[in-house]
């Protein structure tokens, strides 16, 4: 993309941003202090359920040397209260060919899920990487969980990229304790079509294909009237 060209899908990011965040009713900004950033490690703790026997999700330390360092660690807030925080940092290709933002971990207090302010964290992780010249962004997610299937692929328009089995291996988290955990990885193409149909409100078709040859398989589709179609699969998940 032409400089000018990033300039401009930047600035529209940024009110766009606001405008998720304004609709969310927080204030979402990059935190850089260190209580700050040891309250987001504890929000994370909380979030998930961790405790002092499993370890942390993220040291506060951590997260101090992300964001020292150019990773960006975000934080929502209501009425001077930290409700949702994410974290990423810069990542490159297998190959070595070009760089995104790796997510690592997007949270938000469990009384205001459903009410934006992960949309508002996403928006504005969006805005700070064209800021930045990065137009794209990988994170992992659970195929399970069908919230974060939805919002992902369909409300921001997402494609799901690859099958990962097992990436974490055994986690201690009350999210997680038992079971495998096996991701989808998700990449978001920033300013391509997809993402820019999903964020003006036209939600994303999921790309079926695309989830096909990352190992999913459909069980349930859409036949030639719009009827569900079933169908048996030996897949293990």
């Amino acid at each position: 993309m032409e400089h000018s060209a990033l300039e401009q899908a930047a600035t529209e990011a940024a009110e766009l941003a606001h405008e998720a965040a304004t609709s969310a009713g927080v204030q979402v900004r990059d935190l850089h202090e260190p209580g700050e950033l040891g309250a987001a490690a504890d929000l994370f703790d909380r979030i998930w359920g961790r405790d002092q026997a499993g370890g942390r999700m993220l040291a506060p330390e951590a997260l101090i040397a992300l964001s020292h360092a150019g990773g960006q660690v975000t934080g929502a807030f209501a009425q001077q209260r930290l409700v949702g925080a994410t974290v990423a940092f810069v990542g490159l290709a297998d190959d070595g060919s070009s760089v995104h933002l790796h997510s690592h971990i997007t949270g938000v207090a469990g009384d205001l899920a459903g009410r934006g302010v992960g949309r508002a964290l996403k928006l504005h992780q969006r805005a700070w990487c064209l800021r930045r010249g990065l137009t794209r962004v990988r994170w992992t997610f659970d195929p399970l969980v069908r919230r974060n299937a939805v919002f992902n692929l369909v409300s921001l328009g997402a494609r799901a990229v690859a099958y990962r089995h097992d990436v974490y291996g055994p986690m201690s988290d009350a999210r997680n304790a038992g079971l495998p955990s096996d991701r989808l990885v998700a990449e978001w193409d920033l300013t391509g079509p997809r993402t820019r149909q999903a964020l003006t409100g036209r939600a994303a078709e999921p790309d079926v294909d695309a989830m096909r040859r990352a190992g999913a398989e459909v069980v349930l589709d859409v036949g030639s009237d719009d009827e569900p179609v079933p169908a048996a699969s030996g897949a293990p998940r």
